[in-house]
């Protein structure tokens, strides 16, 4: 359910094709904004947005 641009983490993981731990590590980076009407913690869509195009998927390749 969204209202006024913010969205489940559950949600915010399907938009982005992401999974819920990356959307937390995205909470715990300060990168996406938070907020928590009642007891559900919900992020702002647009900067799930702004981080999805920054971040790229899959690990860094080693060097060597």
């Amino acid at each position: 359910m969204r209202v006024n641009g913010w969205v489940s983490i559950a949600e915010a993981a399907k938009a982005t094709g992401r999974t819920k731990k990356t959307v937390y590590q995205w909470i715990r980076e300060g990168k996406v904004r938070t907020m928590r009407p009642m007891r559900a913690l919900w992020v702002n869509l647009s900067d799930i947005r702004a981080v999805e195009e920054t971040t790229t998927l899959g690990r860094p390749r080693k060097k060597g």
